[in-house]
């Protein structure tokens, strides 16, 4: 993992502050209030009608409300890490806007211990035409000089002096952004578990939505809006009372059984201030592990690791079956083999099409084996008779081929792959019967 890991001086392996203890714990959380909002004043005045806005109309700093809002942040984030045992933040990543800046700046100030601060400019807003319109803005961000010396000339923070990553090239497309966001986590995640620290990212609302896309528990559920302090916040620890006696007097073993553990857990997570709508996916684990290697391979500096490192990562967790032996390829897009069901999706939500039954357990084997044979012949037949109309008489199907009098269960390309797959080794479970026609 350490391909992606040349960059965040934050996160040093010489570092002797280590914040992990036995709970590993990151976070991904929206500015507070800008002070472009109708009504916002900064020091009791319209920011827009300061000489400020003339200069970055496109980077306003936080409103009176909005530095309210991330003390508050900070205030919630520290109560939480005191609830939580081993569990500090050692790094704040933030967005090189003001916004972000003073957000993250101000959280750092009321967490316990000592937090570094680091600007990222790959972390910046979507820099395209759905946020600033048909022309390339200006003065959009404003230089590392500026930056560097507002904070050290207005928050007692410790701040990493050199801006990392690089600056969005002019227009970037929305998947190409969420991607990029996407790159940036898995890029803080892999130096915070070698150099075990805990990190917030503090960014906007575009890059909530992406790492919560990446998140097994919470990728399948719509989010609706993420407010201002928007949080979401993941941690996962083994149990103390698992650790041998043995490991207790030495570190070194301590942190080898402690990482050891944590690559078998998945991540717990608590939002605050982000609205979800319905659930689309239950198990949005290969999707989570797609868009993560998708985001790789697309915005990763290098070659992107095998996808068994993803999923530790993102502690997906795979259930036990004859696929998980089956070794899986690197740098793969496709998601591994996962199989909930040995119904498609279409025979799910819609039965098993008109008039039709499911075979019996006899048929089906025959049927089965056929598919097995790898004659392409009878899968275009096939395919072509789903998707055909069943209201065609008896005597047309007892004239047509033998060898096509392939019972027909309104199966999809899907389901028949799966069928082939699991003919392999075993006999499958049998579809479920439609519900009673009465």
């Amino acid at each position: 993992l350490d391909v992606w890991c040349n960059e965040p001086s934050a996160m040093c392996d010489d570092d002797e502050d280590k914040s992990w203890g036995l709970s590993q714990l990151f976070g991904v959380a929206r500015h507070a209030e800008r002070a472009d909002v109708f009504g916002a004043t900064v020091n009791g005045e319209s920011w827009l009608e300061s000489e400020d806005f003339r200069s970055y109309p496109n980077d306003p700093p936080l409103s009176d409300e909005g530095k309210a809002q991330a003390v508050q942040l900070g205030t919630t984030l520290r109560e939480i890490l005191e609830g939580k045992p081993d569990a500090t933040l050692g790094v704040i990543v933030t967005s090189p806007y003001l916004r972000c800046i003073e957000t993250a700046c101000l959280v750092a100030v009321h967490l316990p211990g000592r937090v570094r601060v680091m600007v990222d400019l790959s972390l910046a807003e979507h820099y395209g035409h759905d946020i600033y319109g048909d022309c390339e803005p200006l003065n959009t961000v404003r230089s590392e000089d500026d930056l560097v010396a507002y904070i050290q000339n207005n928050f007692d923070v410790d701040l990493v002096g050199k801006l990392v990553g690089s600056s969005v090239a002019w227009p970037e497309p929305l998947l190409s952004c969420r991607a990029r966001l996407r790159e940036r986590l898995l890029t803080y995640l892999t130096r915070g578990a070698r150099t075990k620290k805990n990190f917030l990212v503090v960014s906007h609302a575009i890059s909530v939505r992406a790492s919560m896309e990446m998140l097994p528990s919470h990728g399948g559920q719509v989010i609706q809006s993420v407010g201002f302090t928007g949080l979401i916040l993941a941690s996962r620890a083994p149990l103390r009372s698992q650790m041998p006696r043995l490991l207790e007097q030495d570190d070194e073993a301590t942190n080898r059984w402690v990482q050891r553990e944590l690559s078998k857990m998945s991540w717990t997570v608590e939002c605050w201030n982000v609205t979800f709508g319905h659930h689309w996916l239950d198990d949005c684990s290969d999707r989570a592990v797609s868009l993560a290697m998708l985001a790789l391979n697309s915005h990763g500096q290098k070659a992107a690791p095998e996808q068994r490192q993803v999923e530790r990562l993102l502690g997906v967790q795979r259930m036990q079956s004859g696929f998980e032996d089956r070794p899986s390829r690197e740098n793969s897009l496709a998601p591994s083999c996962s199989i909930s069901s040995d119904m498609s999706f279409e025979t799910k939500l819609f039965g098993y099409g008109r008039g039709l039954t499911p075979m019996d357990p006899a048929e089906l084997r025959e049927y089965m084996h056929v598919l097995a044979d790898g004659d392409e012949d009878h899968h275009h037949r096939i395919e072509e008779d789903t998707a055909m109309e069943t209201e065609a008489s008896q005597d047309t199907r007892e004239s047509d081929d033998q060898n096509s009098k392939l019972p027909d269960v309104g199966m999809s390309k899907l389901m028949m792959r799966r069928l082939k797959m699991f003919s392999a080794d075993s006999d499958p479970p049998l579809p479920p019967p439609p519900p009673d026609a009465q």
